[in-house]
């Protein structure tokens, strides 16, 4: 999945997306485009400005690791002393194993984005994976097959999803799309694939209005 936060300039060149531990266990930070984006254990996303982002029936709580430590750090003197911390580690990826049975997820940044994807191991059931928007007005799938999330801060468009396998070092695209249910909540529907190989799912959020 990746998240679009405002449009590039031409030739601008964006430095990698940080995460970045919070106090609180399990927690982490990221900022993007004036977006504020707390990553925890009972959810996927929250925007200081725009809707949050759940999944149904995962793993609870969520556990996610850092990886890839990147070579800055921050401080925060902000309010009493007792609330300052200094030197706080910066990451480039977050990744929890297990988040429905057999499948994994990944975060991590590029040009502006909050991308993350669904790694499905071989055996594993594309259908468990099911998204909720909670301060969702409406879900909807467009004509083209994208969805359409809009809440009372704006509309999120997702493109349609990228599904694919790596065989032979190359990605092969595998056919699939949204499947919206009720209350908001939308999973996928995968054609058939290798189902002894992993399966990558990647829908990508085009561009938010909050």
């Amino acid at each position: 999945v990746s998240i679009l936060f405002g449009a590039p300039t031409p030739r601008t060149v964006r430095p990698p997306l940080a995460f970045e531990p919070l106090p609180q266990a399990g927690t982490f930070l990221a900022r993007a485009g004036g977006e504020r984006l707390i990553v925890d254990s009972t959810g996927l996303v929250r925007s200081s400005t725009g809707p949050s982002l759940r999944l149904i029936g995962a793993a609870a709580p969520l556990h996610f690791a850092p990886l890839d430590r990147l070579p800055g750090s921050s401080s925060y003197f902000i309010g009493p002393p007792s609330d300052w911390r200094s030197g706080v580690p910066q990451f480039g990826r977050l990744s929890a194993s297990g988040v429905y049975r057999s499948i994994d997820m990944v975060l991590y940044g590029w040009e502006g984005h909050l991308e993350y994807d669904f790694i499905l191991a071989p055996g594993s059931r594309p259908r468990e994976l099911k998204l909720f928007f909670p301060e969702a007005r409406s879900v909807r799938i467009s004509a083209a097959g994208g969805l359409i999330v809009t809440t009372a801060s704006g509309e999120i468009r997702q493109r349609p999803p990228r599904i694919y396998q790596i065989v032979d070092g190359k990605r092969q695209p595998v056919a699939g799309r949204y499947s919206a249910g009720r209350s908001g909540i939308v999973g996928f529907a995968v054609s058939s694939y290798d189902k002894k190989r992993t399966l990558i799912i990647d829908p990508v959020i085009d561009f938010s209005i909050l």
